[in-house]
Parts: C-alpha cells; sequence; structure tokens
C-alpha cells in the first residue's frame, strides 16, 4: 500500500465499458527536493500513471482538472501489451487507485473555495 500527493498533469479520462464498468486514468506530478551536504537544492519530478475503476473514478473526474492537488492511495499494478505496429513488448507501472482524498477540487477564480466533507462521498 502507499499513499501519494501530487498535481494532476492532465484532466483525468473516464471510459466506460458495454458492461456498465468504467475506468479513470490520470497522471500525477509528486515534486520531492533533495538537499546535499553542500547546502545545494535538486528537485526531482516523478510521474505516477493512476487507474481508478467504478465511481470513485468518476468523482475524480468530475471534481478535479488539471493542477489540481490530490491525495491517492493505492496499490502498485503494471499493464503489458504488445505494440500493434512493431509488435514489441511494452509495459507501465501505476498506481491502483483504492482511495482518495480531495486537497484541491476545481472552482471558479471568483468563487470561495468550498471544501468538501467527506461524509458527502458516497463510499
Amino acid at each position: 500500500m502507499c499513499i501519494i500527493e501530487g498535481r494532476l498533469t492532465a484532466d483525468p479520462k473516464t471510459r466506460a465499458f458495454p458492461d456498465g464498468g468504467a475506468v479513470t486514468n490520470f497522471t500525477i506530478a509528486n515534486n520531492n527536493t533533495y538537499v546535499f551536504k553542500d547546502k545545494t537544492t535538486k528537485e526531482v519530478v516523478a510521474f505516477i500513471y493512476c487507474e481508478v475503476k467504478g465511481r470513485r473514478g468518476e468523482l475524480i473526474q468530475e471534481r478535479f482538472k488539471k493542477g489540481n492537488l490530490i491525495l491517492v492511495q493505492g496499490r502498485w499494478g503494471r499493464d503489458e501489451w504488445t505494440d500493434k505496429e512493431d509488435g514489441t513488448k511494452r509495459s507501465r507501472d501505476k498506481l491502483v487507485v483504492e482511495d482518495f482524498h480531495f486537497r484541491e477540487a476545481k472552482q471558479d477564480a471568483d468563487e470561495p473555495r468550498n471544501v468538501m466533507d467527506e461524509s458527502e462521498i458516497p463510499f
């Protein structure tokens, strides 16, 4: 189990399936700053591909946009496939999101910030 906080690099995308299921994918950027003995610093950004199924994913798509801060909790997974064009085997690590917490939801600049109460989440 891991917990990661980061900013969305693009708007989340949800795909619906004929059986009624849905999966939402998004990528978050997690920034870390390292300080060395000589007091110099280096910032490293990790990009984490995320996948969440069902209503949780739909809520993320409805409430989050590129740049919003989110905290996700889940387990590591891996997608493996063969490229249709050249037959190359490919893979991608992903975080299979099991829970999330709102850090910043989308809002208009003129609207006051609305902090969502966790009791509003239907699960």
